[in-house]
């Protein structure tokens, strides 16, 4: 349990902080399992936005990204059609359906692109470029054929050139 004065970890189960002496409620602990929660909610996003990538895994990320982006809108599109015919409900809710999985997929290309940029090392922020016009052609080229540095940089050790999934998928 983590003391609400003084900030200092105690065993769990205690009911009084063995630093400061203030009493360890059941509130401190409901505090510590939200101070758990958002520890790991914040290691997702680190491992989401603050890592690197490297060429060839950023090509397979962005390929499953693709295929299942399409493979959604279709086989949706194609179950909506068959089962409830086409009218404005139906058409209003597919096109909700889709809304949401093109935030999926934007959410996902940035976090693909910004690693990326990290395993160049530079910021993840660069990807802003691609909506100026031609920008996206140079960021195709430098996300796709320059190598990313070869030591440890301030967004973390070099990568492995083998095939990770879990690292493409922002799991380890």
């Amino acid at each position: 349990m983590i003391c609400n004065s003084c900030g200092k970890e105690n065993e769990l189960g205690a009911k009084f902080c063995r630093f400061c002496g203030n009493s360890l409620s059941q509130e401190s602990l409901g505090n510590q399992q939200d101070v758990e929660f958002r520890a790991n909610r914040i290691s997702l996003m680190d491992r989401l936005f603050n890592r690197r990538l490297n060429r060839r895994n950023y090509l397979i990320g962005n390929i499953l990204i693709w295929i299942l982006f399409f493979s959604v809108i279709l086989a949706m599109g194609f179950t909506a059609g068959l089962l409830f015919g086409s009218n404005a409900v139906n058409d209003e809710a597919a096109t909700w359906i889709t809304l949401i999985g093109l935030c999926f997929f934007l959410f996902y290309s940035v976090s693909l692109n910004t690693r990326r940029f990290h395993d160049l090392n530079h910021s993840g922020w660069n990807f802003l470029w691609g909506f100026i016009p031609f920008g996206s052609i140079v960021l195709l080229v430098m996300l796709f054929l320059i190598q990313g540095i070869e030591q440890e940089n301030k967004y973390g050790p070099k990568t492995k050139p083998e095939i990770n999934i879990g690292e493409i998928i922002g799991l380890s």
